[in-house]
This record gives C-alpha cells, sequence and structure tokens, in this order.
C-alpha cells in the first residue's frame, strides 16, 4: 500500500496538482481541507481508519449559494468552494469502517496485491531479465495501440460533428460527402493496423507464457510468507524483500550457462529454497515445520 500512495501523490505532482499531505490523526486536519476546499488544492489524507464527520459535507458537495460564491460546510465555518479541490484518501486497512451512504459517495480504488496482479509483475520482470527486446517491444505495441484507438475515437467525434453541423440534404453536401469518405479510409487502415497488432501481441505474448510458471510459483510463494500472520502476528514480510530473493532468483550463477528451457524449469525450485531460506531464519524454531509444510501444501498440493 505504500508503494501505490507514494506512486498516487508522484503522479498528481506530475500533473501539476498542488497536493498537501496530511494524516487523519493530525490536529491540522480541518485547517488543511479548510484551505484545501477554498484554493482549489489537493489534499490526500493518509491513515484513514472511517471518514471523519467533518468530510462528509465536502464528500456529498452539500454547496450552497453565498451571493456569487458557493460555499460548504467544513466543520464549524462555511467555506468557500474552489470547483479545482480534490479529496483523496488513503488507509493501510482492507476493511475500512467507512459506512455504506458514505462510500457510495467516493470513488474506491483497490491496490491491495492480489495472487493474479503480483503474477503479472512477476512475468514482466522475468521477461525483462530474460529477453528484455521482447517486453520492449510489447510496450512498444501496446502504446502505438493506444494512440490508434485515441485517433479512432477523435475521428468518430469528428465524424458526430460533421453531421450535427450539416444543413440541408445531406446526399448533396459534397464536402461533407468528401470528409467522410476520408474518414472512412482512415478507420479501415486504422482498424487494419489494430487487427495487426493483435495479432504481433498473441505472438509475443506466447513467448511471454513459457515464464508463466515461474511467475505463478513466485506469486503463491509470496502468499505463503502473507499466512504467516495468522500463525504469528509478528511475521510480517514486505513486497520489496520478496522482490530482492525473486530478483537474485534469476541473477543467480547456478543457473548462468543453462539453455533457456533449463533455466524455465530449474527456477521456481531455486526460488522455493532462496525463499525458504531467507524466511526460515526470522520464524520461531517450532513455527518452522509448520511452514515448510503450508509452503509444500501451497505449492504442491497434488502431494496431499
Amino acid at each position: 500500500s505504500s508503494a501505490a500512495v507514494e506512486w498516487l501523490k508522484n503522479t498528481l505532482r506530475e500533473g501539476q496538482l498542488s497536493v498537501e499531505v496530511v494524516s487523519s490523526h493530525e490536529l491540522r486536519l480541518a485547517n488543511a481541507v479548510e484551505l484545501a476546499v477554498r484554493f482549489g488544492k489537493t489534499i490526500f489524507v493518509q491513515e484513514v481508519d472511517a471518514v471523519d464527520p467533518m468530510l462528509v459535507p465536502v464528500l456529498r458537495k452539500d454547496l450552497s449559494r453565498q451571493g456569487p460564491r458557493m460555499a460548504v460546510r467544513v466543520g464549524d465555518k462555511m467555506v468557500d468552494y474552489n470547483d479545482g479541490f480534490r479529496l483523496v484518501l488513503a488507509t493501510r486497512s482492507p476493511s475500512p469502517g467507512i459506512l455504506p451512504d458514505v462510500d457510495s459517495l467516493m470513488t474506491t480504488v483497490n491496490f491491495s496485491v492480489t495472487l493474479s496482479g503480483l503474477e503479472g509483475r512477476l512475468l514482466g520482470l522475468t521477461i525483462q531479465h530474460e529477453k528484455p527486446d521482447l517486453e520492449q517491444t510489447k510496450t512498444t505495441i501496446l502504446k502505438a495501440e493506444e494512440e490508434l484507438k485515441i485517433q479512432l475515437e477523435a475521428m468518430e467525434q469528428k465524424l458526430l460533428v460533421d453531421l450535427s453541423a450539416s444543413q440541408g440534404n445531406i446526399l448533396e453536401n459534397k464536402p461533407l460527402i468528401h470528409s467522410l469518405n476520408e474518414l472512412k479510409t482512415k478507420s479501415q487502415a486504422i482498424k487494419a493496423k489494430l487487427e495487426q497488432s493483435g495479432m504481433l501481441q498473441e505472438s509475443i505474448d506466447a513467448q511471454r507464457n513459457v515464464y508463466q510458471p515461474v511467475a505463478a510459483v513466485g506469486s503463491r510463494l509470496y502468499f505463503t510468507l502473507l499466512d504467516l500472520q495468522k500463525l504469528n502476528p509478528m511475521y510480517r514480510f514486505a513486497l520489496p524483500m520478496f522482490l530482492d530473493l525473486y530478483a537474485q532468483a534469476l541473477d543467480s550463477k547456478e543457473l548462468a550457462h543453462a539453455n533457456p528451457q533449463e533455466r524455465t524449469t530449474s527456477l521456481g525450485p531455486l526460488l522455493e529454497r532462496l525463499v525458504f531460506g531467507a524466511v526460515s531464519r526470522a520464524l520461531l524454531k517450532r513455527d518452522r515445520l509448520t511452514y515448510a509444510m503450508h509452503l509444500v501444501h501451497m505449492l504442491h498440493p497434488e502431494l496431499f
């Protein structure tokens, strides 16, 4: 969650927005919200366990007109409302205490790690290490595909504007017919490029999927670490620590001279040994066998 928060902060700042960062437990929260509402700033409230009642009128946009201005209540004050105001709430809790009527006022984005999401990330790291050109090609194709889709949407919008602005008989409107024919030709060319892009992407994905088993093992391994919290609340392992172990497996000299097929087959077991060796040192002796059994059960359920 901390990585998601940092990414969001940087993204907002890169967008040339004025961002005020404050914790929900700070005494200056009310004053910070008031200034953000008044001057149209973006306020980023961290460590939110529940939505402060002071924020509910702001979330609901309970605006009232005061002469030429619009105002909203923040705590005990009526504050001039600036349309540039943005509010972002961040929490580490998987189930924060937010009432349903308040939850309906917000857009929720879940940045928590999921099994499939982490698998995709690990697959990207593996391809970047094993076949960097392949990953670069995929990124380039996706970027080009998005640009083509944007062009296609812009052309559709132009077509609607031209049709709505036309007067009289459309069939006798030569400039409009010429514009429609031109748009049709460009649209067909873009659709053909998108089809070619889709075929090329399928070919690249087939090559990427060779490394899918390694990423799947890595993802399941990380979730065995999360399960350790049920055994003892002290057992907490961060994602960056696991990614370091994953990078060590990819850089291992043990497989430096192996062919691609051997590397794909051997990376999973090597990663298992690295993770178990690193994690078991942090566990109490009585819990090591329990973790070993849980790890085998998660990675090799067919043995049970």
